[in-house]
């Protein structure tokens, strides 16, 4: 197949559709990242003290007071994080055998020869009437021809 190049400058295959579905699929991509890149951009101004681009001042102010919350959060969870990882030079989680299991009645459980027949009485009723309603939704076609 040979090139052609077309009026925005950009070369294409000629009768392929695989670059029209690249393209659209690379602008899908650059498109949906708008969002979680501003919202990054708005946590970073956030930590380091900065004002965003919506931010004007009047002619008499020179700047306003920013409190860094997100910095002071930030910095707090790292210390809690970092405490509870390299305290007393143990790892955090551990995993014990339990004695007795909890909550294995509502798991695993045998039937009683009762509860085994009543489930199969269930089971032939239930095909007794999906026999009654296959024939009657036969006899309906038949009636309406």
């Amino acid at each position: 197949m040979e090139d052609s190049k077309d009026k925005n400058g950009s070369y294409e295959t000629a009768g392929n559709g695989l670059v029209g579905h690249i393209r659209s699929k690379f602008q899908q991509a650059e498109t949906s990242k708008i969002y979680d890149e501003k919202r990054w951009l708005k946590a970073y101004r956030n930590y380091r003290g900065l004002y965003g681009p919506e931010m004007a001042f009047r002619d008499n102010e020179k700047s306003r007071i920013f409190v860094k919350i997100t910095k002071t959060k930030v910095l707090a969870s790292f210390g809690q994080i970092i405490e509870v990882l390299f305290s007393q030079n143990k790892f955090p989680l551990g995993i014990n055998p339990t004695s007795v299991p909890e909550g294995i009645a509502e798991k695993a459980h045998l039937k009683t020869p009762q509860e085994h027949n009543n489930h199969k009485l269930q089971k032939k009723w239930i095909l007794m009437v999906m026999q009654v309603m296959a024939k009657a939704s036969l006899l309906v076609l038949l009636l309406q021809t």
